[in-house]
């Protein structure tokens, strides 16, 4: 890393299962981004809200949302991030994609599937990580419920020892009555890893996952910032849609390895894959 990384969180309420009213709503809010922006991170499901209705919303990596989303990294020369749901080779993903200025696409499918609220029922697991690259920084991406499993986020060894990623980017549907939860999380995958965590979430509210529940899922946001001792540098704390914009800094993160080489004293691990 040799510059600060300028990144934009879009907290937003989500028009339920209305994949044009949501493009729309962030199309005009890209457009009061500052310039120097570099990333935009968008919640989890951002163009249809958390649905297990798979079969009627999903896309194809061809689709209009993203090539939405690569015409907008385009035009305003920033990598937009979230995830969508894809139909590719005969299954669902809730997949992250990673849209660069240039047209270059990097995907994530989310590996941890929310068998509390059945999406495991209608969508696949992934079995690999993603860390993207922008001006020096190395950003590791994860969906929602990756955040509770802390190995598959964990800094895995490098060759020279050095930590294999400097930013933990999250994006998400979590819930207000888990919301305790997410901000703890947030902090402790931070403090653990020495890198800085972004996580954004939504607001609003979503119907109910089981008829049988009389209330809809409510989402208050808690979008953040983290650095890497696990301090707040931001906290959205109004339940409502807001841009936040932060600005990370390259020397601090370095500043806090140098000073607190704890990684050098990190288990040596392997993920074995058995799906």
């Amino acid at each position: 890393m040799k510059s600060d990384l300028h990144i934009a969180l879009m907290q937003i309420d989500i028009h339920w299962e209305q994949i044009d009213k949501n493009l729309q709503q962030i199309t005009e809010q890209l457009t009061r981004l500052p310039s120097a922006t570099e990333l935009v991170l968008l919640p989890e499901m951002f163009a249809t809200g958390f649905s297990m209705h798979a079969d009627k919303l999903a896309q194809s990596m061809d689709g209009t949302i993203v090539q939405w989303m690569k015409q907008q990294a385009r035009e305003h020369r920033m990598i937009l991030c979230g995830s969508v749901i894809i139909h590719e080779h005969g299954k669902y993903w809730n997949r992250l994609i990673w849209a660069q200025p240039d047209g270059q696409l990097g995907t994530y499918d989310k590996r941890h599937l929310f068998a509390y609220a059945g999406e495991d029922k209608f969508y696949t697991p992934g079995n690999r990580r993603l860390i993207a690259r922008v001006n020096g920084w190395r950003i590791a991406l994860y969906i929602c419920y990756d955040l509770r499993f802390p190995v598959w986020c964990a800094q895995q060894p490098t060759d020279d020892g050095s930590a294999a990623y400097d930013v933990l980017a999250i994006v998400a549907c979590w819930p207000a009555s888990r919301i305790e939860a997410w901000d703890l999380l947030l902090r402790a995958r931070a403090l653990e890893n020495q890198a800085y965590v972004i996580g954004v979430n939504r607001v609003g509210e979503e119907p109910p996952i089981n008829r049988q529940d009389s209330h809809g899922i409510l989402y208050t946001g808690h979008s953040a910032v983290v650095d890497p001792t696990g301090k707040w540098l931001y906290q959205s704390t109004q339940p409502r849609p807001e841009i936040i914009t932060y600005t990370l800094s390259a020397q601090h993160l370095q500043q806090v390895r140098e000073r607190f080489p704890f990684l050098r004293d990190r288990d040596h691990f392997t993920i074995l894959h058995h799906r």
